[in-house]
């Protein structure tokens, strides 16, 4: 079965000091970059409108200094970047969707509560967020379901992911540990056009068509949106993903993937530091905002993340 998001996507290759959103012709692209990281770094490229597609991901050869086509690989090697596959199409998967259901609350969420601080959000290190912040959530939000954007010809799309493999030492033994391990992940939206090519020109008005004026920060094509890192569990059977404790992969997959809980009211008290449901996740979900992929990977990297999964 096919899973595709309701956005484009566009590829982003990592620069000798920084990290830039790629210009490559033709595809631009539809296949959305991946960081893993453990005490090294792993890179694969997914494509975005069809996350089950293993003959399309490609990984990064730190040997060559060049990108390979998983498919003609075979053995360990194999193995082990089609794992990294699934744990990454899971995730883009789930945090999407949990964008949109925190999308849903913000509707919902009539009245001042988006000019008032709100102690839910990871901010700071777990400080509560700033009535500038709160606004920042209610754009993105705007942002990702504004349909009216095409007309335009400006899309607002995933357009990189951070996953941090908290207990995994090696990525040559992930297969070999048993039970259930945890990461945390970000994923980075940004604006792109038809052709999934960065907009680096003036927005225009189309886009901003159904946004209210005093919301409209006309500088957001230089800045891209991020979720603040949220931890996960995983479990495997030494092949694939399986089913595990409430916050596991497998388990919040498997019940979002039914849209119809997309619309349900997932609200949960929040208030202890840790999580151990999809609930609390939703409810601690929230982005920040950064001119730089740069300050987005460390944030992954040397950040602590909002919850603390049980």
């Amino acid at each position: 079965m096919k899973y595709w998001l309701p956005v484009s996507g566009t590829i982003l290759l990592s620069g000798t000091t920084a990290l830039t959103l790629s210009s490559e012709y033709p595809n631009y692209t539809k296949s959305l970059e991946v960081y893993f990281y453990t005490k090294k770094q792993e890179r694969i490229k997914v494509w975005i409108e069809d996350l089950e597609n293993l003959s399309k991901v490609q990984y990064y050869d730190s040997n060559s200094s060049s990108w390979k086509k998983l498919f003609r690989e075979q053995g360990d090697k194999y193995k082990r970047y089609s794992f990294l596959f699934s744990i990454a199409s899971y995730y883009i998967q789930i945090q999407h969707w949990i964008n949109i259901v925190k999308h849903l609350e913000w509707l919902g969420n009539k009245g001042n509560n988006f000019t008032t601080t709100n102690s839910l959000c990871c901010n700071k290190q777990g400080s509560s967020c700033s009535s500038d912040d709160i606004k920042d959530q209610k754009r993105f939000s705007l942002y990702l379901t504004n349909l009216s954007s095409s007309r335009g010809d400006v899309y607002f799309s995933p357009v990189q992911v951070h996953i941090k493999l908290s207990d995994t030492e090696d990525f040559e033994k992930i297969l070999d540990e048993e039970g259930e391990k945890s990461l945390s992940g970000s994923m980075v939206y940004g604006f792109v056009d038809y052709y999934y090519k960065p907009l680096d020109s003036d927005l225009g008005k189309d886009f901003y068509k159904d946004i209210n004026s005093h919301e409209i920060d006309h500088e957001n094509k230089k800045y891209y949106y991020a979720n603040y890192p949220q931890l996960f569990k995983f479990k495997h059977d030494k092949v694939k993903l399986v089913e595990g404790s409430a916050t596991n992969l497998f388990n919040i997959h498997k019940e979002l993937k039914n849209k119809k809980n997309l619309l349900n009211k997932y609200r949960v008290a929040a208030s202890s530091s840790s999580c151990n449901d999809i609930s609390c996740i939703i409810n601690k979900n929230f982005v920040q905002k950064s001119e730089s992929l740069d300050s987005i990977r460390d944030s992954v990297k040397n950040s602590s993340s909002c919850n603390s999964s049980q």
